[in-house]
């Protein structure tokens, strides 16, 4: 039986498991040629926000592809953090505030609490 006798313990030993994740993606990039430059598309472009690697930004990306051809040759498709901590979160909630706490503390854990505050037109988040 296995068990985890410290919370710390288990999320260093978590962290780094997915660096071999990193290290596979960047010896992809690496070793296909392309350049790394990474543009972000919106879902209205993909279906879904993603980051593609290729040497100019691409008008379109074929849905569900993880590699295409562009003007410039080779790109690959990646999900984003971001796009991964939204799918956690799930639907969330209109306000700010309220979607931030629901996401960020309750569900990721990343922060114990958040507070949102607008001032002059813009939001202050602590």
């Amino acid at each position: 039986m296995l068990t985890w006798g410290e919370q710390a313990a288990r999320e260093r030993v978590l962290i780094k498991l997915g660096e071999a994740g990193w290290e596979n993606v960047s010896a992809l990039i690496l070793a296909s040629g392309i350049p790394p430059r990474a543009y972000y598309l919106p879902s209205s472009i993909t279906g879904r926000p993603v980051a593609v690697i290729s040497q100019t930004r691409p008008e379109e990306v074929p849905r569900g592809a993880f590699t295409f051809k562009t003007r410039g040759g080779p790109a690959l498709v990646l999900s984003t953090p971001g796009s991964k901590a939204l799918e956690l979160c799930g639907e969330l909630p209109s306000d700010l505030g309220e979607a931030l706490r629901s996401c960020v503390v309750n569900v990721l854990g990343f922060a114990r609490s958040v507070a949102v505050a607008e001032r002059e037109g813009e939001y202050v988040v602590e």
